[in-house]
């Protein structure tokens, strides 16, 4: 489910990326971090919930305190702020205290 919402919002930035105009660095960087959570996905799943985990939040951090991605609306930030924190500790919480 991680590995889809990663997906989904490495996606989205291509349109935010298209409505800019000449901007590539988010698309770019989208597919960096598209590939790394596949790659993270599939080769080392032992460590995917840790991987999820800090994903997440880079993505939540670079949507809302750089230039990269358009601005969005204040309740839009709160929600994605509380879902990316509570998503995030719950990934990290099932890496440290589930035995793999």
């Amino acid at each position: 489910y991680a590995f889809g919402i990663i997906s989904f919002l490495c996606g989205s930035w291509w349109r935010a990326d298209t409505k800019a105009g000449s901007k590539t660095t988010a698309l770019m960087l989208s597919n960096v971090l598209f590939l790394l959570g596949f790659f993270g996905f599939v080769l080392v799943p032992k460590y995917w919930p840790l991987l999820a985990s800090i994903l997440l939040l880079l993505l939540f951090f670079v949507e809302h305190y750089t230039p990269l991605i358009a601005g969005f609306s204040r309740s839009y930030r709160l929600m994605r702020a509380i879902l990316s924190v509570v998503a995030s500790i719950t990934l990290a919480l099932s890496f440290f205290l589930v035995p793999s």
